[in-house]
């Protein structure tokens, strides 16, 4: 996992908003890229009558299926996860999508490891899906 890649892919809204939603876990792709478990993914939303939506997200290669047996030749299927989380209490954090909130600081991690509680300079303390923040200077 140390030569671990970062992709950029484009994914349709109709499938986008069901990895979102965690209902789709995984992704059918063309193998042009050398795929790895442990690369991530960055799927940025694109419509095909108007381009890049505004919206992304990110996941982590779990499994990675490229047996012609199963899987049409030169084709992968990818198992996808949350992105290993590298915030933990102290950090300085901003929400991804909502750039225009406040700063905040991570008072601790759920038990699970997915959220976060994050007390914001102006507002109250609430909980965020880690995978929805990023570590600020």
């Amino acid at each position: 996992m140390n030569n671990q890649v970062k992709h950029e892919l484009k994914i349709l809204p109709e499938y986008f908003q069901d990895v979102w939603n965690r209902t789709k876990t995984f992704e059918v792709r063309k193998n042009d890229r050398s795929y790895a478990v442990g690369d991530e993914l960055f799927l940025r939303e694109w419509a095909p009558d108007t381009g890049y939506t505004g919206s992304g997200l990110v996941r982590r290669v779990s499994y990675m299926l490229d047996d012609s047996e199963y899987v049409k030749e030169g084709f992968v299927i990818l198992g996808l996860a949350d992105p290993v989380p590298t915030i933990k209490p102290g950090d300085k954090v901003r929400h991804k999508r909502f750039k225009t909130l406040p700063t905040g600081i991570v008072r601790s991690i759920s038990e699970s490891g997915k959220r976060a509680l994050v007390k914001w300079d102006d507002y109250n303390s609430a909980y965020y899906e880690l995978i929805n923040l990023e570590v600020v200077e």
